[in-house]
């Protein structure tokens, strides 16, 4: 019952960000700037609505069904994951406000950061980093990493963080999953 219209706001966050990525490529003025910051300011309950019925209230799965469904991706990997418009939405809003940055003008100083901060925060606290990487697309994987890479030190490391970082790393084959590295087998523990 709440898989569609989830679904349908996953799409439309992965198309506003896509449109708020166009527009910061074509260098708008900061009053374009600026009306792009208030239209996405508008999106939070959006976004917090997203995650926690994606990965809190076990949708997610669902999601990727129906979008395979969708799609004609019956025996492959789906393009898009669930969570790739919300993951998408923040960082076009820190790019947003690096650009309003850049332009001088007077945004609200974090505005972009804090919603980035906390999709950040939501998803490093998600128990089950599994559960994460499979509401990811390719485009969703790099869009978390890019923005793991911008608040390395504001995520405390923990273990659940621990898996997360290794498990993203492992999906982009740097790293084999079979075997730990050799001298290694402390850390190893943790992931049994």
């Amino acid at each position: 019952e709440a898989v569609p219209p989830t679904l349908c706001a996953c799409y439309c966050l992965d198309l506003l960000a896509a449109l708020s990525g166009a527009m910061l490529s074509q260098q708008a003025c900061a009053t374009d700037l600026g009306d792009l910051h208030r239209a996405m300011s508008m999106l939070d309950g959006v976004i917090d609505s997203v995650l926690v019925a994606v990965l809190r209230g076990g949708v997610g799965r669902q999601c990727l069904d129906d979008a395979r469904r969708v799609e004609g991706a019956f025996h492959s990997a789906v393009p898009r994951g669930p969570l790739d418009g919300v993951l998408g939405v923040a960082v076009a809003q820190v790019a947003l406000e690096d650009a309003q940055t850049a332009a001088g003008s007077g945004a609200e100083p974090d505005r972009s950061s804090q919603l980035a901060w906390r999709v950040v925060h939501f998803v490093v606290g998600i128990e089950d980093p599994q559960a994460v990487l499979l509401a990811l697309g390719p485009r969703g994987l790099l869009r978390l990493l890019d923005l793991l890479c911008r608040f390395r030190d504001m995520v405390t490391p923990t273990v659940g963080v621990l898996r997360l970082c290794l498990l993203l790393l492992w999906s982009f084959g740097g790293f084999p999953r079979a075997d730990p590295p050799p001298g290694l087998p402390h850390v190893a523990v943790a992931f049994r």
